[in-house]
């Protein structure tokens, strides 16, 4: 369709945690949200989303930017 972006958005766990792959890096656009930690939080899931935050936060493929808003957000953009 004319117009459209392709979209990756992740919100269950395991989404996250498993989309921070190359097919995610490919998108053109993606939003992470419930990425502010909590402390209902189980250790695995401390780890799992920190490794999130730093692959897409240090991606040489994406401009990205982590809000502190709500739950915490990431957006983030592949380069052209």
């Amino acid at each position: 369709m004319e117009g459209t972006i392709p979209a990756l958005v992740a919100d269950a766990q395991g989404g996250k945690w498993t989309a921070r792959s190359p097919r995610s890096a490919r998108m053109a656009c993606s939003w992470w949200t419930n990425m502010t930690a909590t402390p209902e939080w189980t250790a695995e899931q401390h780890t799992k989303q920190d490794g999130v935050r730093q692959a897409f936060l240090t991606s040489p493929l994406l401009t990205s930017i982590e809000l502190d808003h709500g739950s915490g957000v990431i957006l983030a953009t592949r380069h052209a």
